[in-house]
C-alpha cells in the first residue's frame, strides 16, 4: 500500500513505494483543494550534464523566487528543443552552488527526479502547454501544470 500525504496545496511527500508510484498517484489526484506548481528551467546540450550531475537546476532571472520542495520541475534543451522530466524540487531558491555553470546562473533549485529514469518529448509534442503566445511560460499555473505532468505520467506507465 502506498501512503501519500499533502503538506500544502501542490507538494507531494514521499511514497513507501518509490517514485513512479508516487507520480502515478500525484497524476490521478485531482481535487477541489489540490493546486501544482511547475517550473520549466533552461539548458544546452553542453550544460545537460552538469544539471544532473549536481541534481541543481539554474536560472540567470529569478522567475522561481517561490518555488518550493515538491513543486515539479521540467528541464528544456533549447537546442535540442526536447522538454524533460520530470523532476521535483527539493530546496527553496537560492544561490546554492557559486561555482555552479560558471557562477553564471544564480538562482538555483536543488532537484530529484520524480521517475527513473525522467524522459524526453519533443518540444513540439509540449508547445501548446508551454508556451503562450509564442512565449516560453517559466512558472505554469495550475491547468498547465497537470496537463504536462499527465503527458509525462503516461510516458511512465507505457
Amino acid at each position: 500500500m502506498v501512503k501519500e500525504e499533502w503538506s500544502r496545496p501542490g507538494s507531494l511527500i514521499g511514497s513507501s513505494s518509490g517514485r513512479n508510484a508516487s507520480a502515478r498517484i500525484l497524476a490521478g489526484q485531482r481535487c477541489a483543494t489540490h493546486f501544482m506548481k511547475s517550473y520549466i528551467f533552461m539548458c544546452s546540450w553542453e550544460t545537460y550534464g552538469e544539471c544532473i550531475a549536481r541534481n541543481l537546476f539554474g536560472h540567470a532571472k529569478n522567475f522561481a523566487f517561490d518555488i518550493k520542495p515538491d513543486d515539479l520541475c521540467y528541464l528544456y534543451q533549447y537546442d535540442l528543443k526536447k522538454l524533460n522530466g520530470v523532476w521535483k524540487a527539493t530546496s527553496d531558491c537560492q544561490w546554492h552552488e557559486k561555482d555552479a555553470w560558471g557562477g553564471k546562473f544564480r538562482f538555483q533549485v536543488r532537484v530529484s527526479p520524480l521517475f527513473e529514469p525522467t524522459r524526453a518529448v519533443p518540444y513540439a509534442d509540449v508547445q501548446s502547454i508551454i508556451e503562450h503566445s509564442g512565449t516560453l511560460i517559466y512558472k505554469l499555473d495550475d491547468a498547465r501544470s497537470h496537463n504536462l505532468f499527465s503527458l509525462f505520467s503516461a510516458l511512465t506507465t507505457k
